[in-house]
């Protein structure tokens, strides 16, 4: 009797496309806001809890993925590529596109934008006191935080357990002090990053719930977390949260990712085609679709269309061609990226390791 091979991801994929559009949706309507008034554009401002998906996510591939490499320093090296070369690739592209046009256009964010040490710290993903060039980056310079902590894990189970309790307890009093410091360190301690570690425990003990329960988790997740966008996070509303609104976000999101995950685990149905091409051109999207926007925006107001054309349809059209523009640099750009790094690796390592899969 064979072995059922591994479930596909799908429905995680779907996920996925569903945090990507939600970002997707706050920056376009935040966009046209600028130019019409629109005051429905309001409810989509809570879109930004896409991101506490994509942590949520981002916690549960780490130890889907790389769970059983933990305690086995063998493996860093190869986690450390893995993870270096996901991430930096397509975001240099975007980078080198995006450093002309902050020259160009001297309304282009602020002069910290184009200061050297700005440009340095934004090019590596570090945490600074500045806003990163790119805007949306302020969420990979956590990833990269949370990729070196879990890399210490891989090191030694022992020296990554106790950093991971040491950085949660820093956390959590960071958010119960509220300490007007240094910003670096609240980047460090961004109250978000527990996200990740819910993610982890969904990975250990939350993926394989009954079929229906998988189902009715999902869905209770996933619309709990609009209804508490809409309820707890009016507006525009993107700075410093309660700890109160953030263990709601993510325990909507925990569920959510536990219930399409265990979907997947049971085999209920399968997730559209087109939504899991979202899902694998989440990165993409979520790295070009405010460049995007940027553009759009700009020659709708050139050519005089929010005078005449309905906001709603340009709103619709925004968001449409940032996805769609984010599922073309997906297949013309980081597709190649990916299964370049893959090759070399697999080149570095005489031809014994796998190339790594896209969920990640």
């Amino acid at each position: 009797m064979g072995v059922n091979p591994p479930p596909k991801l799908e429905w995680l994929q779907a996920g996925r496309a569903f945090a990507a559009l939600s970002v997707a949706s706050l920056h376009a309507a935040g966009a046209v806001a600028r130019h019409v008034d629109a005051p429905y554009l309001v409810l989509f401002g809570g879109g930004h809890v896409g991101v506490d998906i994509f942590f949520v996510i981002s916690g549960f591939i780490m130890m889907h993925v790389h769970g059983k490499e933990i305690g086995r320093p063998e493996r860093a090296a190869h986690f450390v590529y893995r993870r270096v070369t996901r991430i930096y690739p397509l975001y240099w592209v975007v980078f080198a596109l995006v450093i002309p046009l902050y020259f160009a256009f001297p309304d282009a964010g602020d002069g910290r934008h184009r200061e050297l040490s700005n440009l340095l710290t934004s090019f590596f993903l570090l945490p600074s006191a500045s806003k990163p060039l790119i805007g949306v980056a302020w969420t990979l310079v956590l990833e990269m935080i949370f990729y070196a902590v879990f890399t210490v894990l891989i090191l030694s189970r022992r020296w990554g357990a106790m950093l991971f309790a040491a950085w949660i307890a820093l956390i959590l009093l960071h958010a119960a002090i509220r300490p007007a410091g240094d910003p670096v360190v609240g980047t460090l301690l961004n109250v978000r990053c527990l996200e990740f570690m819910a993610g982890m425990v969904v990975a250990v003990w939350a993926s394989h719930l009954p079929g229906r329960m998988a189902v009715a988790s999902a869905i209770t997740g996933l619309v709990g977390l609009v209804a508490a966008a809409l309820v707890l996070l009016p507006g525009w509303y993107e700075g410093p949260r309660p700890m109160a609104v953030q263990v709601v976000l993510m325990v909507f999101c925990a569920g959510a990712v536990a219930g399409l995950v265990s979907m997947d685990v049971a085999r209920v149905g399968r997730a559209p085609r087109l939504v899991v091409v979202l899902g694998n051109a989440t990165y993409s999207i979520y790295l070009v679709h405010w460049l995007i926007g940027w553009v759009l925006t700009r020659v709708l107001q050139r050519v005089g269309a929010y005078h005449v054309v309905p906001s709603g349809v340009i709103y619709g059209g925004i968001v449409l061609a940032m996805a769609a523009g984010g599922v073309v640099v997906y297949f013309l750009v980081e597709r190649p990226l990916l299964a370049l790094a893959a090759r070399y690796w697999r080149l570095l390592a005489g031809g014994r390791v796998a190339p790594a899969p896209r969920a990640g």
